[in-house]
């Protein structure tokens, strides 16, 4: 197995970039601050080795991933020793909505989608919907990737074409991995009755 499907086997899809906006700022190897738009500051202490407690969930470190929805949402990884959790930081509402991987938000920045392909068992495997309040993220759509823990399948490359129509890659684990059939293109369409899975044939 090459190192490209070994990667994809594990899912190693997040890759700490330098967040340059004024209101993020790291001090140290050890505190991160992020300013709210009332000008209050939070304080994101890491934990050393010898596990002293400090703020969120006893974590090694945080990382802010990406700002989003005009600077209003930053997303923050959580490092454990071999897992990684997400938080959604409302700057506006001081509100955290805690997820299950780094969300893609739709134009309108009105919703979210979190999608983690795992063959492996070592993540939990999902692709659902939200849509964004001010005090919480309400689920929209859930898709049936089979068992969580050992998926059948997952969703990939996925791009927003509005607030209501969603393109992705469905993988599989012959498709992406053992590499015996092409992976197919898929449809997220909300309608009257909610969200819809599609085959692609048009966007429209």
């Amino acid at each position: 197995m090459n190192v490209r499907k070994l990667k994809t086997l594990m899912n190693v899809h997040y890759r700490l970039r330098k967040i340059n906006v004024p209101f993020v700022r790291r001090f140290d190897q050890k505190k991160l601050e992020i300013t709210l738009m009332n000008d209050d500051i939070h304080a994101f202490i890491d934990v050393d080795d010898e596990g002293v407690t400090f703020q969120i969930n006893e974590s090694l470190s945080y990382s802010v991933l990406e700002v989003m929805g005009e600077s209003r949402y930053v997303v923050i990884s959580i490092q454990f020793v071999e897992v990684i959790d997400f938080l959604l930081l409302d700057r506006k509402t001081y509100v955290y909505h805690k997820l299950k991987v780094c969300p893609v938000f739709s134009p309108d920045g009105r919703k979210l989608l979190v999608a983690n392909t795992d063959f492996s068992g070592l993540s939990q495997a999902v692709l659902e919907i939200y849509e964004v309040k001010d005090q919480t993220t309400q689920l929209e759509y859930a898709a049936n990737l089979g068992d969580e823990w050992s998926a059948d399948w997952g969703g990939e490359s996925i791009v927003w074409h509005s607030s209501s129509i969603i393109t992705f890659t469905m993988v599989t684990i012959n498709c992406s991995i053992y590499e015996t059939m092409p992976c197919e293109k898929k449809l997220l369409k909300y309608g009257k009755s909610g969200w819809e899975l599609l085959d692609v044939v048009s966007i429209n």
